[in-house]
């Protein structure tokens, strides 16, 4: 977990290993460049790679809807009426007894699909992974606690990418009653998405999904 003084630490180092000579500093003095070498550096010395990534990993210009209040109501614009303003807002607005469930499922299914399926991943990822596989590559493992599948869409191997939080492509059982109750997801989006108001985001209730053994909710 990342706290305050981190950003401290992280420029510490960067001023440590990356001595301003003209033979590695960019005319411009561009630090994302240089931190991009530097990282390169390391992949190069290393025998192998352990990749963790969150969600600054996945941040692109727009889609910031997590952190930022004006693309979070562009794409979900029905959120304010409930005193939604971010994505992070959101997480436990499962939980929200104001909330209809209609609501809370429309707002769910357009979120799943626009971070899963719509939006794409940023260079970053293509950048990473030509960093650890060129040249012959080296051995490497991402855990991220991202669910939208950037990595294996941006062409990690998906045995090679381990998400303790789990990831968009399924959806399971909250009981759970069964420890395999889980199942795709893109069919529960595919008969919601069509139906979700532009008022209230709610969708008819028959549309919410439920657990196809138990008929517990997902």
């Amino acid at each position: 977990m990342m706290v305050e003084d981190d950003d401290d630490v992280v420029l510490e180092q960067y001023d440590n290993e990356m001595v301003p000579t003209s033979n590695h500093i960019t005319e411009n003095n561009d630090i994302r460049t240089d931190m991009l070498r530097l990282a390169k550096s390391w992949i190069d010395d290393a025998d192998a790679v352990l990749i963790c990534a969150g969600a600054v990993m996945s941040v692109q210009e727009g889609e910031m809807v997590y952190v930022n209040p004006d693309d979070f109501h562009k794409h979900y614009p029905y959120m304010k009426q409930f005193g939604y303003h971010t994505g992070y807002e959101a997480m436990g607005m499962m939980m929200d007894r104001r909330m209809p469930t209609e609501s809370k499922w429309g707002y769910q299914a357009q979120h799943m699909n626009n971070m899963r399926w719509k939006q794409t991943p940023n260079d970053g990822y293509t950048q990473l992974l030509k960093m650890v596989t060129e040249n012959g590559g080296k051995d490497h493992f991402v855990l991220t606690s991202n669910v939208d599948a950037c990595f294996e869409r941006s062409g990690f191997h998906v045995d090679q990418i381990y998400t303790p939080q789990g990831e968009w492509t399924k959806i399971q059982c909250m009981k759970p009653c069964q420890h395999d109750s889980i199942y795709d997801t893109r069919p529960y989006l595919d008969a919601i998405l069509p139906h979700v108001s532009p008022v209230d985001g709610s969708i008819p209730s028959e549309l919410i999904p439920h657990c196809s053994r138990c008929g517990g909710p997902m």
